[in-house]
């Protein structure tokens, strides 16, 4: 992974204030945070399978939160809404 570049480092939640497309609610351990700013992307891609030779359609979502706005937050443990 490319580092950020140097204007943005250390803005952390000023970063997600600022760009942030969506409000996050983090549930970690058990306990509901208040809705924090996040970056929400979503990328399709269409390919066509070799096989069947028909269309496919992929989504990937990528969410970005500063890890300070949400202390404690573990990826496998935790779930946003």
């Amino acid at each position: 992974m490319t580092p950020r570049p140097a204007m943005f480092e250390r803005m952390g939640p000023k970063f997600a204030k600022a760009f942030g497309n969506a409000d996050a609610v983090f549930t970690v351990d058990g306990v509901a945070r208040p809705a924090v700013r996040v970056i929400l992307r979503v990328w399709r891609e269409t390919d066509l399978a070799e096989e069947q030779e028909q269309a496919v359609e992929g989504t990937t979502h990528l969410l970005a939160v500063s890890a300070s706005t949400v202390p404690g937050l573990a990826s496998q443990r935790d779930s946003v809404a």
